[in-house]
């Protein structure tokens, strides 16, 4: 077996070049009924090139799945989720404007405030208002007032420190995390799926043709075995034989021809593409020498995809916990004001606000019997206890899935070599074959079952090396590396 030595470098992914226009779509009235044809059937989805590989269609069902295209929404809204939640933590401006009726008195207020909080837990408030009460039975001397004032609120035991106040936004930022490794191993999936879906569907458009060819040498071998019949060189039995033959490969043909259109259908309906003819691949199916690393067995699972979002599981698990813990402490906390003050007839004469405020606050905000919280603990506990074994068995299960990924790669090389050797027994005993029936020492049945030998073993052949490519692809996808520049250093035609 050839493996190809992992390297680090990253290459971009060179763009697909669709041609919008196909030889095998009848065009009556000119480009622009093709442009018509292609914009009505085609819509909005990409048009197949005349010739696509291997890198180009993978490419394509990475940006256009489905799948990948709602894993890739779902990333935005993860964002989406960690930009709300660290909005708190930013300042922001909040106007202040109230006006009040009551018996025999009026007030008005207005101002402006600056609130933000602090990860650490410390709330702000930097404000700034003019007020006035005024009461229609009496007069007040001094009915303007006129103040600025800081504001800061810190918790002393629940909410104390950083690690506290911002489990909220670490939880969101953990779970964006979560979220990237999901995609990435859609994406892997995806790749994976679309590797298989199109040799396939290059398999199947191989098979379809030789058994077109097939059938070409059957009804061939019938119009010479009718003469040689006609003059009794041959059996009638020999005529029956090849009649019974070229029915079989006409009934192939038929089979064939549904099993490319499922393979076709499977090719197109991955990357939601838009063929008004069957995409032209290559006629040939290439081998791929997988690029894995020498200690692929100490990476694994660290840089598998599931095993990363295990951790970050883990991680979520311990702030949980240690949200549960902080819980059974009192909420207690502390409220410090500082301003300046002016209350005088006029609000020109209270803007000098001559007077010095402060004030002291404590507050406790927690029953005595905390006993939600400690229910909430013993919960978080168990779930973490039944997370952990959870993760012993994915590990090993992760490195076994890794063993037999290896394993069957070997497998899949021995039964290609048996493939190719037994394709090349086939095809000599074809060509012996045919020397003695050109010399009449055998008879037509025996050339037809020489001919129909070498088919089979052709195919068993094209499909082994289809096994052994995908077989390389799961091993990358099992060790979690599986991905478009892996696939670009595995291939041993640049073409594809």
């Amino acid at each position: 077996m050839t493996f190809r030595e992992s390297t680090s470098g990253k290459t971009k992914a060179l763009p697909l070049i669709a041609r919008a226009f196909s030889d095998s779509v009848p065009v009556r009235h000119g480009r622009f009924s093709a442009i018509f044809m292609l914009a009505f059937f085609c819509g909005s989805s990409p048009v197949l090139a005349k010739t696509i590989s291997l890198l180009q269609y993978t490419r394509l069902a990475l940006e256009n799945s489905d799948s990948v295209m709602d894993s890739r929404e779902e990333l935005k809204v993860a964002r989406l989720n960690v930009d709300i939640t660290s909005l708190p933590f930013k300042f922001r401006l909040v106007p202040l404007a109230r006006v009040g009726f009551s018996t025999g008195a009026e007030n008005q207020k207005v101002g402006i405030e600056a609130r933000g909080r602090s990860e650490f837990g410390t709330n702000i408030t930097i404000g700034a208002a003019a007020s006035r009460i005024t009461y229609n039975e009496f007069n007040v001397d001094k009915p303007d007032t006129v103040q600025t004032y800081i504001r800061l609120s810190q918790g002393l035991l629940r909410n104390w420190g950083r690690q506290y106040n911002r489990s909220g936004l670490t939880l969101e930022e953990l779970r964006l995390q979560k979220q990237r490794l999901s995609y990435i191993e859609t994406q892997q999936k995806t790749l994976l799926e679309a590797i298989r879906r199109y040799y396939k569907y290059i398999l199947a458009k191989m098979i379809l043709e030789q058994s077109k060819k097939n059938l070409s040498r059957a009804r061939k071998h019938l119009m010479a075995v009718k003469s040689r019949v006609a003059i009794g060189l041959v059996p009638k039995s020999d005529e029956l034989q090849s009649r019974i033959a070229v029915l079989n490969a006409e009934s192939a043909v038929e089979e064939n021809k549904l099993l490319f259109r499922t393979a076709l259908d499977n090719f197109i309906d991955l990357a939601n593409l838009c063929a008004l003819s069957p995409p032209a691949v290559r006629s040939d199916i290439s081998l791929l020498i997988p690029v894995v690393p020498e200690n692929w067995q100490a990476l694994v699972p660290e840089r598998h995809p599931k095993w990363q979002a295990w951790e970050i599981d883990k991680h979520i698990f311990d702030i949980k916990i240690l949200r549960a813990r902080r819980n059974l402490l009192p909420d207690l906390s502390v409220d410090v004001t500082v301003g300046r003050r002016g209350t005088e007839p006029t609000f020109g004469k209270a803007a000098k606000m001559n007077q010095m405020d402060w004030s002291v606050q404590f507050n406790l905000n927690s029953p005595l019997n905390p006993e939600r919280s400690s229910i909430i603990l013993q919960r978080e506990q168990i779930r973490l206890n039944r997370f952990l074994r959870t993760g012993r068995k994915l590990k090993q299960q992760l490195l076994r899935k890794a063993r037999e990924a290896m394993a069957k790669l070997h497998a899949a090389e021995r039964k290609m070599r048996i493939a190719a050797a037994t394709r090349i027994q086939t095809m000599q005993a074809l060509e012996l074959a045919r020397i003695r029936y050109r010399r009449g020492l055998d008879s037509n049945l025996t050339l037809i079952d020489a001919e129909a030998k070498r088919s089979k073993a052709t195919i068993d052949w094209l499909r082994a090396r289809v096994d052994y490519n995908l077989a390389a692809a799961k091993l990358a996808a099992d060790l979690g590396i599986l991905d478009l520049d892996w696939l670009r250093l595995s291939l041993s035609d640049p073409h594809d």
